[in-house]
């Protein structure tokens, strides 16, 4: 398949927003997407995923794969004071991202660590839509649509009163808990 025929292929996605449920999840876009790409590309598109795992299918996953390698080792350094727990854990940086080490730290910094998360992922999506600009109806398109996907079901699917009641259903859990060892040691 041409490059050409990825402009009505792309087009006819729909858009993403982060935050909001998209319309299609990840099984039904590659089922979309497999019957207009030949098999190489079908199956490189399959194999993405969001967590830095392998050297990456095409210069945008491989972009993408820097760019997450580089901001996850900067998470490591700003949580751990342990040496050896970075010289463990850090990985091999393929790029330097200038003005995102800032970011990454302004984000942490916040003490929810619910909007920790968000801030975070509000970086991975506006550095992909950065990429898209450059990649507007290619194979690359794609690549960033998979992985912005990947970033608005993780969001859609939270659920701020239901975690609520998960959270204080462990806390009465534990409390019970301790009660009763506490009634066996007395």
């Amino acid at each position: 398949m041409s490059n050409d025929s990825y402009y009505y292929l792309v087009n006819t996605l729909p858009m993403l927003q982060m935050g909001e449920e998209p319309v299609l999840d990840s099984e039904a876009f590659l089922d979309l997407v497999k019957g207009n790409l030949d098999e190489t590309h079908a199956r490189q598109l399959e194999s993405i995923e969001p967590i830095p795992n392998g050297t990456g299918c095409c210069d945008i996953e491989r972009h993408w794969l820097a760019w997450e390698t580089y901001v996850r080792n900067i998470m490591l350094r700003e949580r751990t004071d342990s040496a050896e727990l970075v010289h463990r854990w850090h990985r091999h940086e393929d790029d330097v991202f200038p003005g995102v080490r800032r970011l990454v730290e302004e984000a942490l910094n916040h003490e929810n660590p619910l909007v920790r998360e968000r801030l975070l992922d509000e970086l991975r999506w506006n550095m992909l839509e950065g990429l898209r600009v450059t990649n507007e109806f290619d194979f690359g398109a794609l690549v960033i649509y998979r992985l912005q996907l990947f970033l608005a079901e993780k969001w859609a699917g939270q659920d701020m009163e239901l975690g609520m009641e998960n959270l204080n259903r462990l806390v009465d859990k534990l409390v019970n808990d301790a009660r009763d060892k506490r009634a066996v040691v007395e």
